[in-house]
């Protein structure tokens, strides 16, 4: 397992972080936090994925990201002054983590620099992915921006296959876009004309990802 977060520490470093956690499973659909609860914990993901959702102004439900093994959920709320969650998370199917006390990441960061410095780099990287969705959602075309989250998708759900699942509704690609429902439902019909992509109730499959790719380089 590479743990995204950790990957810059010794493996005796590593040991001694995940040794602060304890497991949680996690079944389908079962929340892990509600917006506006006490942010305590950060979750290392083994297994399994998990959706952060908000709720939009016009009190719809949007799935806005998609984390999954080796990623970590909670972390940028633990780290903030108020502490408390401004999203929803999940369970988008069963799913396993290494749940870590937000008081044993603070003693560990302080007996281990090199995990604070792992924190501080891991949130910059955010930081400009966050920049780059941003600029993303404001100049680049809204089918552009489906099929920037489409490639993204799949390399979460990649496990080596022909065709990569994504077993996420059109509304949750739409939300992870940040485009309207109809919008994702044109730019798939025309990705199935392509031979791009198959779409089914409740899933997407991508069935040429390279051809995919290709067109939003």
């Amino acid at each position: 397992m590479e743990w995204h977060l950790l990957r810059s520490l010794k493996d005796a470093d590593l040991q001694q972080v995940l040794a602060l956690g304890r497991e949680r499973r996690f079944a389908r659909r079962e929340v892990i936090w509600h917006e506006g609860d006490r942010a305590e914990t950060v979750h290392l993901i083994r297994s399994g994925r998990i959706g952060i959702r908000l709720l939009t102004p016009l009190g719809e439900v949007a799935t806005v990201a998609v984390l999954g093994s080796g990623q970590v959920a909670g972390l940028v709320a633990v780290n903030t002054t108020e502490r408390f969650h401004s999203s929803t998370a999940v369970a988008l199917e069963p799913t396993e983590s290494v749940a870590i006390w937000v008081d044993d990441l603070t003693t560990i960061k302080r007996r281990l620099p090199a995990v604070d410095d792992a924190l501080v780099q891991f949130l910059a990287d955010r930081v400009i992915d966050l920049t780059t969705q941003l600029a993303d959602a404001l100049y680049a075309p809204a089918d552009t921006r489906v099929l920037h989250r489409l490639v993204a998708l799949s390399k979460l759900y990649d496990r080596g296959g022909t065709e990569i699942l994504i077993p996420l509704t059109q509304e949750d690609l739409a939300g992870v876009a940040g485009v309207t429902r109809p919008t994702v439902n044109r730019v798939l019909k025309k990705e199935e004309h392509r031979g791009t992509v198959r779409v089914s109730r409740g899933s997407i499959a991508i069935t040429d990802i390279d051809g995919l790719a290709a067109r939003v380089k």
